[in-house]
């Protein structure tokens, strides 16, 4: 509703048709954060870029962010970031993600990665030519993986992927009825016919 009681016009270009799947699909993916976890692994670190993605006669500069290497501040070889990448980010992934579960159920599960986190990396200390504190590069990754599994507590990453499919099904539904598209709310607030 407007400022005086009217419906809201509904422009559908707002809600683009594909955006509850792709939404969805990026939420429950975990290659971003595994992702993340290898480069900081490696000593990588985000540099910020500017790119023109115009063209010569009508630039459209925009800033990006991508990994950059650093030799000198590898963390570990190549066959340690995988290894440890693989543990670290073992419960990283739908199901986990879309569990029902309460803070001490994730705690555990964080102190459990942690403690294997932790024995990998001092059983294998030199194989992996580990060039930092462990304690340091395990506080990390837990801080990602701990942040990454809350978003299951209490259901609340499955209850809003729900609520963003049903108000994304909601607005393509309406776009493609006759007359849809007009208002968002079509009865006003609390069942009022609007």
């Amino acid at each position: 509703m407007d400022g005086q009681g009217a419906p809201r016009e509904f422009n559908p270009e707002m809600f683009p048709a594909a955006m509850g799947d792709d939404l969805t699909r990026w939420r429950l993916q975990g290659e971003d954060i595994r992702e993340a976890i290898e480069h900081q692994l490696r000593g990588d670190y985000l540099e910020k870029k500017t790119v023109n993605t115009g063209t010569e006669d009508a630039p459209e500069m925009i800033t990006i962010e991508q990994w950059a290497c650093s030799e000198d501040s590898r963390i570990m070889n190549e066959a340690g970031v995988r290894r440890i990448a693989s543990v670290a980010t073992f419960m990283i992934n739908k199901a986990t993600v879309l569990s029902n579960v309460n803070e001490e159920e994730i705690k555990e599960s964080c102190r459990n990665i942690e403690l294997a986190l932790a024995r990998l990396m001092y059983d294998n200390w030199t194989r992996y030519e580990v060039d930092s504190n462990p304690s340091s590069v395990i506080y990390l990754l837990m801080e990602l993986i701990y942040f990454h599994l809350m978003r299951a507590k209490g259901g609340g990453e499955r209850e809003s992927l729900t609520k963003a499919e049903t108000t994304s099904r909601l607005i393509r539904e309406g776009i493609n009825q006759p007359g849809g598209g007009k208002s968002m709310f079509p009865f006003g607030r609390g069942g009022e016919n609007g």
